[in-house]
């Protein structure tokens, strides 16, 4: 599959009460808004009076508020061409797709910004008059945020004294919309901390998030709440955009959703004028939309709830919730256990407001010995792509984690203004996960690399190979030292001499040297896949009776005469009864 920034992806669902067989009736045109405005209000009548209680007179009046803008907003959505296709995702009467040849949906008309200031400003007269309302204060911040104003959003729980939990969640609500991702997270932190234990069990459940049967901790009880807890962590970890910055948004994403949810809960909605399961779902795992559209076919109908209304996600999504073997073994996972890949039915989109693409990032990874019980992990990248967009700020980053949360990070280094660059970690000697990051802060651009990385044996009698390209002088000690000459995309020319470096673990009593062999060979199809490798060239061989009492070595590698192909470079050191050989794979090209 194409990098994920190849694809400029949106979510897209319609809406649609489906009833096989039903008969639809055409109504002229200058009686559609008419019948629309009398079908909306007689369905939303009815959903009221099947159970919304008692509540304030301010309460009463700010719900009516509320449904008379959303009757109208549904009667004025601009049209589009009926869609034909097929449903990716079918939830209820929910139809998700997620299709490039999408057009955007043509904007709101101006008469509904208009009409969503009136409520506004009526919601706000009706909180001054009911300040400690949940239904109040979550519709100030609901249409504040819809509007784009997060001074207005930020304004309306500055001083909230609803419900405690509810007043933190609108706030780490507003905050995340806005990206202000540390304060939001802090703000849902408290929200967690006060709500009701069975809610808090509730808002944690990511269930609908993975593949069903994934098992991510030791209790298989889905109703044990301390297990949904831990499932949660690792999922919310794993699935990070990023490692190395915003960490936490993928949570804050999801209990945005849950704030969400809950502020339509009992409203009208654009979807289907009063809110349901399937909606909860969609928005469960894809989001709520942020534009609105209504087919133009049929034009009209009796059944004004056969009406397909289209909503658009925001965009780029990315399907961020890896594979179900990296959930579940995230420190085995190979780097395409994460490869954010285009999946049509995925499970979960995301689409954070500070990201607008990622791609794959090229990287070179090498593992040493470090003092005591550590080890050293060179990580090589190159984020050129970035560079190609005009991107002048960059960060890059490097982390090793052994846990499902930041604490458990073991080791992180970050540079700036370095798209190509080397990162050097030091970190215990323990299986970690492993995650090598750009990110262009001021475009909104990343490129990543993540796969779990293990400790070299202790039997190990030598490093992993560190590849570059040698200069004039090469003759590096130590994994820092090589670093800056290593290359993150092992494609090199005929015309390179490379520079290897790798370090040796052996230690031979006196008088007994190392042997080492360089050699490259060439695999020639699917018999040499079969049986073998075959070599390019005689092997370079030689022996040190008395070794340097450092680990490190280095060595200029021509490739002059070498035919354009796919190489594999190997060294071995041997002593009587202990060898060790360190392998990578390179292309040539002319």
């Amino acid at each position: 599959m194409p990098p994920r920034a190849a694809w400029t992806r949106a979510g897209r669902s319609a809406a649609r009460r489906s009833r096989p067989g039903a008969e639809r009736h055409r109504l002229p045109v200058r009686r559609l808004a008419a019948t629309s405005l009398l079908a909306v209000g007689l369905i939303c009548a009815r959903a009221q009076a099947r159970g919304q209680g008692l509540h304030s007179m301010p309460e009463r009046q700010a719900r009516h508020a509320q449904r008379e803008f959303e009757v109208l907003r549904r009667a004025l959505l601009p049209l589009v061409p009926a869609r034909t296709g097929a449903c990716d995702v079918t939830i209820g009467d929910m139809c998700y797709w997620d299709d490039n040849q999408d057009a955007p949906l043509p904007p709101e008309r101006p008469r509904v910004a208009v009409a969503r200031d009136h409520l506004r400003s009526s919601l706000d007269s009706l909180g001054a008059i009911d300040s400690a309302n949940d239904y109040i204060v979550g519709q100030r911040v609901r249409y504040a945020v819809e509007a784009g104003d997060a001074a207005g959003a930020a304004a309306a729980v500055a001083h909230c004294a609803a419900t405690p939990w509810w007043c933190e969640a609108l706030r780490g609500f507003a905050l995340h919309r806005a990206g202000v991702e540390g304060a939001s997270a802090a703000a849902f932190d408290s929200a967690l901390a006060e709500m009701p234990d069975s809610l808090r069990c509730k808002w944690l459940d990511v269930r609908p998030w993975i593949p069903s049967g994934t098992r991510t901790g030791s209790s298989t009880d889905a109703h044990d709440c301390a297990a949904r807890a831990e499932m949660s962590r690792r999922v919310f970890w794993l699935s990070a955009p990023l490692l190395t910055w915003r960490r936490q948004a993928v949570r804050d994403e999801l209990f945005s959703r849950r704030t969400m949810i809950k502020l339509l809960s009992g409203t009208a909605n654009p979807q289907f004028t009063f809110w349901r399961w399937d909606s909860e779902a969609l928005s469960l795992r894809y989001g709520w939309p942020d534009q609105w559209a209504r087919e133009e076919n049929p034009i009209g109908s009796v059944d004004f709830a056969a009406v397909r209304v289209v909503g658009d996600e925001p965009r780029p999504s990315f399907s961020v919730v890896p594979s179900q073997r990296a959930l579940e073994s995230p420190f085995t996972a190979k780097p395409g256990e994460w490869r954010l890949i285009e999946n049509r039915s995925a499970l979960m989109r995301y689409a954070p407001r500070w990201l607008r693409s990622i791609d794959t990032l090229p990287v070179q990874i090498a593992r040493f010995r470090g003092h005591g019980h550590s080890m050293v992990v060179v990580a090589v990248y190159d984020g050129q792509t970035l560079v190609d967009s005009g991107s002048t700020t960059m960060i890059g980053g490097a982390s090793l984690s052994t846990g499902l949360a930041a604490e458990s990070t073991l080791a992180i280094g970050l540079t700036t203004s370095a798209p190509v660059g080397a990162i050097v970690l030091v970190a215990p000697a323990r299986p970690a996960l492993g995650a090598v990051e750009v990110f262009d802060s001021v475009g909104g651009r990343a490129a990543r690399w993540r796969a779990g990385i293990a400790p070299l044996p202790e039997s190990a009698a030598i490093s992993d190979l560190l590849v570059g390209r040698a200069g004039f002088a090469f003759d590096p000690r130590t994994p820092d030292a090589a670093a800056p000459t290593a290359i993150p995309a092992l494609r090199v020319s005929v015309r390179d001499t490379l520079a290897l470096y790798w370090e040796t673990y052996l230690r031979p009593p006196p008088a007994v040297p190392v042997r080492t062999t360089v050699r490259l060979t060439r695999a020639t199809g699917f018999f040499g896949r079969v049986f073998g490798h075959n070599n390019v060239g005689p092997a370079l061989t030689w022996e040190d009776a008395n070794p340097d009492p450092s680990p490190g070595r280095s060595i200029r590698f021509g490739l002059a005469g070498v035919p354009a192909g796919r190489y594999r470079l190997e060294v071995t050191v041997e002593v009587p009864h202990a060898h060790g050989t360190a392998v990578r794979d390179i292309d040539v090209v002319d």
